[in-house]
């Protein structure tokens, strides 16, 4: 299972990567570093395209992709079409973030589904909370469940 990475700035994509190899560990299959595509579309539209030719490129065997976004997952999807290679037979192809496009898209994409209504709500009681005068010594950070929205790439 391959692995295209987005811009370690953020984040969230880190968190993501980190969430990538703790799977590969809790299935007991080894981190190969050939199978993970660092990020390559500083400035570029297409997010995710550059990625999954340079994997393609490197020769390096996978079947299945992990993309650290869905806006990163319709780039992979888009090279592997322009490859020959067909999703999901050749290649499975899973997101993250659960857009609106992703339904949308040949085939439609698999991805992960953020509650980004709970994360919103939550943003917004944290304001209320800092307008109100309460003061945090330390940073929150939130759980929020992830669910799998299972399409026709992977």
């Amino acid at each position: 299972i391959a692995f295209l990475h987005g811009s370690s700035r953020y984040r969230s994509l880190v968190e993501r990567f980190h969430g990538y190899c703790a799977a590969l560990n809790d299935a007991g299959m080894p981190l190969d570093p050939a199978l993970i595509q660092p990020y390559l579309s500083k400035g570029l539209p297409t997010k995710g395209f550059h990625e999954m030719k340079a994997l393609l490129e490197s020769g390096t065997q996978f079947d299945a992709v992990f993309c650290v976004s869905d806006r990163t997952a319709f780039g992979a999807l888009q090279a592997l079409q322009e490859a020959g290679l067909r999703v999901p037979d050749d290649v499975a192809v899973v997101g993250f973030d659960n857009v609106a496009q992703s339904s949308h898209t040949t085939p439609p994409l698999t991805t992960v589904n953020v509650p980004k209504r709970a994360m919103g709500e939550i943003a917004v009681h944290r304001l209320f909370e800092i307008r109100d005068g309460q003061v945090f010594d330390l940073p929150v950070k939130h759980m929020l469940p992830t669910s799998l929205v299972v399409r026709s790439s992977a």
